[in-house]
């Protein structure tokens, strides 16, 4: 929550972003994306504020929502664990499904571990320009 808000405070003013969350069931702050201002960083500190993990890690669902939203051009992915709910939890498949998805639209995806390695958001990073980072 910590890093996320600090993000969130120093997104320029007019940065087009959203906030999907990704335990059990997959949230968003909005369907689609939003301009940042005042109002909205309020919103957006708020909602990292309320949220709490519950243990489970639907990783493929919140990709396939953010991947729906035309104006998504880049990702960053923050998790501290592997895809263990949702249609799809095997990496090799997750991984072949963004590369289909992404043939079209070239989103970057930066990934960013929290305690463990991640070879899904290694290999997302580096099949789309991204950057991967580890955080103990």
């Amino acid at each position: 929550k910590e890093q996320l808000s600090s993000v969130i405070r120093a997104l320029a003013d007019d940065t087009l972003f959203n906030i999907v969350f990704f335990e059990s069931q997959v949230t968003a702050l909005e369907e689609h994306l939003l301009r940042m201002n005042k109002t909205n960083r309020a919103r957006a500190l708020r909602y990292v504020h309320d949220q709490y993990a519950l243990g489970a890690t639907a990783l493929y669902p919140a990709l396939k929502l953010v991947f729906e939203d035309p104006l998504v051009d880049t990702i960053y992915l923050l998790t501290d664990g592997a895809p263990t709910v949702g249609e799809i939890t095997d990496i090799a498949e997750i991984r072949a499904e963004v590369a289909r998805w992404n043939s079209a639209r070239h989103v970057k995806i930066h990934g960013v571990t929290m305690g463990q390695d991640s070879t899904l958001l290694h290999w997302l990073a580096e099949d789309t320009g991204g950057t991967y980072k580890r955080i103990d």
